[in-house]
């Protein structure tokens, strides 16, 4: 059937990939500062870059559960935190130059809308983990997520 054909795209989701061990070893696999969140995206860039094709095949099928890292609930702290500070390092290793312009200006942004919410009480949690993930991110420190404490 027509809908079955294989289509190039831009990106694949980690959920479930089927990739040669000469591509892997060829873009060096998974960029390991990202830990979780966007290594996927940033993996199918590295690949377009290195000259190989992205194909979805509409006629294959996975489960995935969803999150199941970050759940028991969606939106948690941990999840704000890896979203935020691994966006910032997608945009520097693969954005135009006007992503990696932009991004700086939206992480001030972002930051100091965090602290309004963390001094007015507004979902601290979250905040502080949006704040933190954007404060690491300038640091240089990737890898897992550490809550600090705020008393």
């Amino acid at each position: 059937p027509e809908d079955s054909v294989p289509l190039k795209i831009e990106f694949a989701t980690g959920a479930c990939m089927l990739i040669k061990k000469e591509v892997l070893q060829k873009v060096e696999g998974f960029y390991p500062p990202y830990f979780l969140y966007f290594e996927d995206a940033d993996l199918s860039f590295a690949i377009l870059r290195a000259g190989y094709d992205l194909v979805w095949v509409p006629s294959s099928s996975i489960w995935h559960k969803v999150s199941a890292t970050t759940l028991p609930k969606l939106g948690s702290a941990s999840l704000q935190y890896y979203n935020t500070r691994n966006i910032l390092l997608l945009a520097k290793r693969h954005g135009p130059f006007w992503v990696k312009v932009y991004m700086h200006f939206w992480a001030v942004y972002k930051y100091f809308k965090q602290l309004i919410k963390i001094i007015s009480g507004y979902n601290k949690e979250l905040s502080l983990a949006i704040k933190q993930g954007i404060e690491d991110y300038y640091k240089g420190k990737f890898g897992k997520f550490s809550p600090k404490s705020h008393n």
